[in-house]
């Protein structure tokens, strides 16, 4: 009797668990499906901007007059990016379900970044200081694979929180005055992670960091030191950057209660 009563809760354990698994199973097969089947593009859909940073260096050879004597010299100057920012559009694709309140997904975004790259004007002579900034865009299409949890995977108001964090490659393009000593196109690798929450409206902070470093400009300037004879040859480079930005969902008034 003693072993009867023992196989048999431990098979009411097994069919507890084994139901409890299915129902789960099946759960997560339902948020699942209602996330890829129906049409919920707009409301994964985000608009970013913010900051960028990019800290670096030029390189830079004076060559010509300046205070009446001829100066040739190299001089390395540390560089600041100025009125710089970045910005993205974009939405996320559901790959696998996590859990009811986390997924696995992919999200692609059309970014670009602007950025005066410049640095304190350098003393070359006496009564002379030079100071020559270039401009520097980027254009590219990040898609990254990424953890998300909370409120913008269920799509729902009462969820409150949200938080992702992911990696990938921005394949972008970018500018220069010389494309013989500088790549425009580049495949550039990143990490990012967010944290927001809903009120009103979806919002996050996200940062992301480009790894590597990069050459972005090769600059030839004349009469810098407005000697009329005098030519400036500039090489900026440095980090790939990192940005930090404002997030908003404005299509997440339109999420569910």
């Amino acid at each position: 009797m003693k072993n009867f009563l023992l196989s048999f809760l431990c098979l009411l354990t097994a069919t507890e668990a084994a139901a409890q698994s299915k129902y789960r199973s099946s759960l997560q097969d339902y948020y699942l499906a209602n996330s890829i089947d129906n049409n919920r593009f707009w409301k994964r859909f985000s608009i970013a901007g913010g900051l960028h940073f990019i800290p670096g260096t030029a390189d830079l050879h004076f060559m010509g007059f300046a205070d009446s004597s001829y100066i040739d010299t190299a001089i390395s100057a540390t560089i600041k990016a100025k009125q710089s920012y970045a910005f993205y559009v974009g939405s996320y694709f559901p790959i696998a379900l996590m859990s009811d309140k986390s997924m696995l997904v992919a999200e692609v975004e059309l970014m670009a970044s602007v950025s005066k790259l410049t640095y304190d004007s350098i003393p070359i002579a006496a009564k002379t200081n030079i100071s020559a900034p270039t401009d520097v865009y980027k254009i590219g299409i990040p898609i990254s694979l990424e953890y998300r949890s909370g409120a913008d995977v269920l799509l729902s108001k009462e969820a409150k929180s949200m938080f992702s964090l992911g990696a990938g490659f921005n394949f972008c393009i970018i500018n220069s005055n010389d494309y013989d000593r500088v790549t425009p196109l580049r495949a550039l690798p990143f990490v990012k992670a967010e944290l927001g929450f809903f009120a009103g409206i979806g919002f996050k902070i996200r940062g992301v960091y480009y790894f590597g470093n990069s050459d972005y400009n090769y600059t030839i300037n004349y009469n810098v030191a407005h000697s009329g004879g005098d030519q400036l040859i500039s090489k900026f480079r440095g980090s790939n950057g990192f940005n930090l930005t404002l997030v908003l969902m404005p299509f997440s008034v339109n999420w569910s209660h």
